[in-house]
């Protein structure tokens, strides 16, 4: 599973570098390539060049954001989950605005996001519930704000649903209203885990009914064969 998500990320990449102008390509292989070797400060400082050759590249200062979310401190690791999804609102917007490539700029921004925010959940010393709740609320937002868009392209929506599957527990309510909209397949499936959840806690309900029940006779009747032994 995991391999096969690095190689979908990987063609998305591919796919990104081909439309990049000629004179800005080699860098952004070059970043790319650290960026995947985890060389975030090397890649970082190279968006940083492109987002400063063109600063309408709003995708290079989204990556520049998420290589600097891989260099920071564990005691910020809010503060830069915070500074990472402020760039990939921006990058979204501005992503949708121009409306090229988007479905390829869209499945690298949320890709990057999620693995981005993961990671400084996972380092964080504190604020670990406030990292992967602003994960959730954005991408939440994100959907609500451009449903059309997300349920035009098929792999953006596959994406999302996903995420919003997979997060439903932590906002159910809002997240089932979401997934509806998205795809109507999911209220059936809803609708069964609602009626499965209902049948376990009416077989719960009997199951303590019926302990109670028998410990309410076990002591009536020690009280009995104690008054019949006392009197």
């Amino acid at each position: 599973m995991e391999a096969t998500k690095m190689e979908a990320t990987k063609e998305l990449l591919e796919t990104y570098v081909k439309d990049v102008c000629v004179e800005n390509r080699n860098l952004v292989i070059i970043a790319f390539d650290e960026m995947n070797s985890s060389q975030y400060e090397e890649a970082g400082e190279h968006f940083d060049q492109l987002y400063v050759r063109d600063p309408g590249d709003f995708m290079s200062y989204f990556f520049r954001a998420y290589c600097k979310s891989h260099c920071g401190k564990k005691i910020d690791a809010y503060a830069n989950a915070l500074k990472l999804t402020a760039a990939f609102e921006f990058a979204g917007k501005k992503a949708i605005a121009a409306k090229n490539d988007l479905e390829v700029n869209l499945l690298l921004l949320l890709t990057k996001y999620k693995d981005g925010m993961a990671n400084l959940e996972s380092n964080a010393v504190q604020d670990r519930y406030m990292i992967s709740e602003t994960l959730s609320a954005t991408i939440a937002s994100f959907t609500k704000n451009n449903m059309q868009i997300v349920k035009e392209y098929p792999g953006t929506k596959r994406f999302i649903c996903s995420f919003l599957d997979r997060h439903s527990f932590s906002n159910r309510k809002y997240f089932e209203g979401l997934l509806i909209e998205l795809d109507e397949s999911y209220k059936l499936k809803f609708d069964e885990e609602k009626k499965i959840a209902r049948q376990r806690d009416e077989k719960e309900f009997k199951t303590k009914k019926i302990i109670i029940s028998a410990i309410i006779l076990i002591v009536l009747l020690g009280i009995v064969l104690w008054l019949s032994f006392n009197l």
